[in-house]
């Protein structure tokens, strides 16, 4: 899959964004996004592992992206295992 064009946001704007969260979990899961929209990994199982995810985890950070993108990939308020 070519997450470069799958994902709208800039790597610009998610570095931005990334210096301006107070939350780890915020921070990690865009690095995640980072890190597949530079190429700087191939894979979904590849970004998890960067910020300390198991391959399920990883491919459910990539469900809430893709159903919801940022907006609901930072919202805590939703109920989660990981």
């Amino acid at each position: 899959m070519d997450y470069a064009t799958a994902i709208s946001e800039s790597p610009d704007t998610l570095k931005e964004l990334m210096g301006k969260q107070k939350l780890t979990i915020h921070r990690d899961r865009l690095q995640y996004l980072y890190a597949l929209k530079t190429q700087e990994v191939k894979s979904q199982k590849s970004a998890g592992a960067l910020i300390g995810l198991k391959e399920r985890q990883s491919q459910n950070l990539w469900q809430l992206y893709r159903q919801g993108g940022l907006t609901l990939l930072l919202d805590l308020s939703r109920q989660t295992y990981f």
